[in-house]
């Protein structure tokens, strides 16, 4: 099994406060892994080797007792854009496995060096372990690349700015004189995602018709069509809401969020459209996190809702 890996809480400035001698990453869309005794596992301790037999020839050949952090990631050479629905489709490829390995192959993209040569690396600043991670992965094979990484406040910046028009999701501020957490769940960096803010069309709600904990969101054009659904709304903005909703007299259940197994208990309204304020992780169409509930806009039509594009 790997060791617990460290994880961000979300922040909403460049740079977060309270972070000492900041240093800066590119966030990136795709799955968490950590290579360690010749596995690959995920965040929560799942063996993904299977999953990516094109990556275990070059993680191979590194030296045998490292443990890495990082992400793995494809990309879409036509879009120029970050694929995370090819990282997914291997899960349940079966027999097409090899076929998908080809036409998206993926790199690791390493971050943290958490062991080398017998010693465990988490006790040791971050500097240090960046230091030490740069000396073992010079020379590697391509599919195992060394994340960028910088004190410029300048170009994280840039990284916010530029960086989701290529499919990525922001920057992961860290310490240099932070110490990697040996225990699970503990946020000991900051992300800062780029968002966007859209008119999407609310078409259900999720708690007390008289002050909704949350809205579903469905496509423009189609509301039948549900492509997220907001976090929780304070209690003045559900208040503030709960008059310019009309029930239709239906309810179903549908799972709470995506990717979620949790099944809620949805109330069915007739559309109307809101103005959220989202992450940039857009999957086939589809929010993959809680939007945030800016306001409504009676005033508009459905119409005028906007598209939501990855």
């Amino acid at each position: 099994m790997p060791p617990p890996v460290a994880l961000a809480r979300t922040a909403t400035a460049l740079p977060p406060r309270g972070v000492p001698m900041a240093r800066f990453e590119p966030k990136f869309d795709g799955f968490r892994a950590v290579w360690g005794a010749g596995r690959l596992w995920s965040r929560r301790g799942t063996d993904l080797s299977i999953y990516f037999p094109d990556l275990l020839p070059a993680l191979r050949h590194l030296p045998e007792d490292l443990v890495l952090d990082g992400e793995l990631i494809a990309w879409n050479t036509e879009t120029g854009r970050l694929d995370f629905t090819s990282l997914q489709q291997r899960l349940r490829a079966g027999r097409r496995l090899c076929d998908i390995a080809a036409a998206r192959p993926v790199q690791m993209v390493c971050f943290d060096l958490l062991a080398c040569a017998g010693s465990d690396l988490r006790g040791r600043e971050l500097a240090a372990r960046r230091v030490a991670l740069e000396y073992v992965l010079a020379g590697a094979p391509a599919p195992v690349v060394l994340c960028e990484h910088t004190d410029r406040l300048a170009a994280a910046q840039a990284w916010l700015r530029d960086w989701p028009l290529a499919g990525g999701e922001g920057v992961v501020v860290k310490s240099a004189a932070g110490l990697y957490p040996i225990r699970p769940g503990q946020r000991v960096w900051h992300k800062v995602k780029a968002r966007k803010t859209r008119d999407l069309v609310a078409v259900g709600i999720v708690g007390d018709p008289a002050a909704p904990n949350s809205l579903l969101l469905a496509a423009p054009g189609d509301p039948e069509r549900v492509v997220g659904a907001t976090t929780r709304l304070d209690r003045a903005a559900a208040r503030a809401l709960a008059p310019l909703l009309t029930f239709i007299g239906t309810s179903s259940q549908r799972r709470a969020a995506w990717a979620s197994r949790e099944l809620v208990e949805v109330l069915h309204i007739a559309p109307l459209v809101v103005e959220i304020n989202a992450d940039v992780a857009v999957d086939q169409g589809v929010l993959r996190h809680g939007a945030r509930f800016v306001r409504a806009r009676p005033d508009l039509d459905v119409s005028d809702s906007s598209a939501l594009e990855d």
